[in-house]
């Protein structure tokens, strides 16, 4: 099993204005039992119980539910990812992402403990990180962007974790504003759902990858179906880095209503860098984002050359440059 180091975690005032656990684990096993159709008994929540508090639903979607759990035995605070099927495929490929973390251990990605198979579904028990995704942070910022200078160090620890599993030949294939996790002070980043990952398979006999991921927020080349690489995680970490400064998706990408059709044809067109808040963005941070959100992945850097950059490194800022 995957080893965490012990720390001391704090819950933040976040849990203090949201239902108590009371209210949430009921709305927990509901949850459960209606994307299973199973019966309360069979759930893994019943085993759960056992050895955790489930406090608080953080997220769900179609193929799991991320719960805030107290360990009994230690006091200690948890995320539970538990999928919503028994099917042996789920399994399977939780017990691949499991895998794949547990080779993973950078400041900035979530760690994995360890792995549970109740009643037929898997439990990925995971760091605690409190804060709030990407997404939801920018949907409530006033101003509807974030200063450059947040942006900025927040970008040099999204960079720093992708660059890291890119060094261990991973892919993470489906990097988009949900699977990062930003601190209330907005000081923290953590990388998440390694769901899509995989191992780079350039270089090698095996097949190239097929195309994984979230589709408005892929590579051009992903977007017309070529092979995911780590010069389209270049490209979608861009696009988060863009969406911080901006508020907005470049390419006049629609969260809500763009098909794939104007997709395919909306991702050739050269990311604008001139509109909006964007423009006034330091030269140094647009001229790394035209690097990176070019729709040629071979003109692109790769996330050792942006690690290196000025803008990243803050040198620049340091000399008071523009």
């Amino acid at each position: 099993m995957g080893h965490l180091t012990k720390t001391n975690v704090r819950v933040p005032s976040l849990l203090a204005r949201r239902r108590s656990s009371e209210n949430c684990l009921p709305n927990l096993q509901k949850l459960v039992i209606e994307k299973t159709t199973v019966k309360s008994s069979d759930t893994p929540c019943g085993v759960l119980q056992q050895s955790y508090d489930i406090l608080e639903i953080l997220g769900s979607g179609s193929m799991s539910i991320v719960s805030l759990a107290r360990r009994k035995k230690d006091q200690k605070h948890v995320a539970l990812k538990t999928t919503l099927s028994r099917d042996p495929e789920r399994l399977k490929l939780a017990s691949q992402e499991y895998e794949m973390m547990k080779h993973v251990q950078h400041p900035n990605i979530v760690k994995v403990e360890e792995l549970l198979v109740l009643a037929g579904q898997a439990v990925l028990v995971m760091e605690y990180f409190a804060g709030h995704s990407l997404s939801k942070l920018m949907q409530s910022t006033p101003q509807g962007f974030l200063p450059e200078g947040v942006v900025q160090a927040l970008s040099a620890q999204l960079f720093s974790a992708v660059g890291y599993i890119h060094g261990k030949d991973l892919i993470h294939r489906d990097i988009k504003p949900q699977n990062i996790l930003v601190s209330e002070d907005l000081t923290d980043l953590r990388l998440v759902d390694f769901n899509c990952s995989s191992w780079d398979s350039e270089g090698d006999n095996s097949e190239p990858l097929t195309p994984a991921g979230t589709l408005i927020y892929s590579a051009p080349e992903v977007v017309c179906c070529e092979p995911s690489s780590k010069a389209s995680d270049v490209w979608s970490t861009a696009l988060c880095v863009f969406l911080m400064l901006a508020g907005y998706l470049p390419q006049d990408r629609d969260e809500e209503g763009t098909s794939r059709a104007e997709l395919e044809d909306i991702s050739h067109r050269e990311v604008s860098l001139c509109g909006g808040n964007i423009f006034n963005v330091s030269a140094k941070g647009k001229a790394l984002l035209a690097r990176c959100l070019s729709c040629d992945k071979e003109a692109r850097p790769t996330m050792k050359e942006v690690l290196h950059d000025c803008w990243v490194l803050h040198d620049c800022w340091a000399a008071g440059y523009n």
